[in-house]
């Protein structure tokens, strides 16, 4: 789980070093089609896996921005900084763990976008339980791939966040109660 702050770190040093310069970020919209790589948010944490999913996405335009002639033949291409840079826009373990990042964390983000609803206590406990299934979906069913990330919701989840209301919102809602495919969850 440490790389999940490694990545985010890369990440930011990408955006610091694009966003702090006018030539790079005109660079930058130029090779994205107008897209930004920095995504707002409600709250910065999420503000910065949003921007994660949002660089992962613009990967192959990354890309070809730093093997642009622009990029080549700037000053920064010559420099440890952006020598660094270039170095992690073409390496593939950055790649990787980022992709790994974005699909653990994303389906976990929708959840907290529920947050906002104020029918939240029916829904919470069902869109936990999606979101854990979206997530071994995105590992390809590959349980040494998604149940660590499973293990650590569970432990947020049963530790900081898991309520008897919880579990009554979802057996008492109607939408799921009268589904074909309600179940009484053991966790609740």
């Amino acid at each position: 789980m440490n790389d999940v702050k490694v990545v985010l770190d890369e990440a930011k040093s990408i955006t610091r070093f694009i966003y702090n310069s006018a030539q790079f970020l005109k660079l930058m919209r130029m090779h994205t089609q107008g897209q930004e790589l920095v995504q707002q948010a409600e709250t910065r944490i999420v503000a910065c896996f949003l921007t994660l999913q949002r660089i992962v996405s613009e990967k192959e335009n990354l890309r070809n921005m730093f093997n642009s002639p622009t990029w080549k033949t700037s000053i920064w291409a010559s420099r440890n900084e952006g020598i660094e840079l270039e170095n992690l826009i073409w390496d593939l373990r950055f790649w990787e763990r980022a992709e790994v990042v974005v699909k653990a964390t994303i389906p976990l983000i929708q959840v907290l976008n529920l947050l906002d609803d104020k029918y939240l206590m029916g829904y919470i406990y069902e869109a936990m339980d999606q979101a854990k299934e979206i997530i071994k979906i995105n590992f390809g069913d590959e349980g040494s791939k998604y149940l660590p990330f499973w293990k650590l919701i569970d432990d947020i989840w049963n530790n900081k966040l898991h309520s008897p209301l919880h579990a009554a919102g979802y057996v008492l809602n109607p939408i799921y109660f009268y589904s074909k495919d309600f179940y009484s969850d053991p966790e609740s």
